[in-house]
C-alpha cells in the first residue's frame, strides 16, 4: 500500500512533468507521448521510457529520428506526439504522427 501522501506527490509530479523522469531532456533528444492501445507490447527502443495509464499513454525520451518514433507508434496501434523538445533538436519533421494522405486532402479541404 502506497501512502495517500506519497501517492498524490507521485500522481502531481506525472501531471505537472515535475518528476525527474521528465528532467533528462539532453540538447538533441526530445520528449514524445506516445498514445497506444494499453495492450501494446513494451516498445524496445533507445532512451528513457515511462509508461502510465496502464500503458495507454507512454513517455518517451529519445534522440532517435521523428520517423522512427513514429512508425513504432503506428505500428503498435498508436500515434506520438513531441510534447517538448531540447534545444538542438531538429524540428523540421513537425510534432504530430503525420496523418494518412486521404485524412489530410480531407482536412486541408
Amino acid at each position: 500500500m502506497v501512502d495517500a501522501v506519497e501517492a498524490d506527490c507521485f500522481w502531481i509530479g506525472m501531471r505537472e512533468q515535475t518528476d525527474p523522469f521528465f528532467a533528462v531532456i539532453e540538447p538533441r533528444s526530445a520528449l514524445w507521448q506516445l498514445a497506444l492501445p494499453s495492450i501494446a507490447e513494451p516498445l524496445h527502443l533507445p532512451g528513457a521510457q515511462l509508461m502510465e495509464w496502464g500503458g495507454a499513454q507512454r513517455w518517451w525520451i529519445t534522440d532517435t529520428d521523428p520517423q522512427t518514433v513514429c512508425i513504432s507508434a503506428k505500428q503498435a496501434g498508436g500515434h506520438a506526439t513531441i510534447f517538448r523538445a531540447g534545444s538542438a533538436y531538429d524540428r523540421n519533421a513537425g510534432v504530430f504522427t503525420p496523418l494518412p494522405a486521404p485524412l489530410m486532402k480531407m482536412l486541408a479541404a
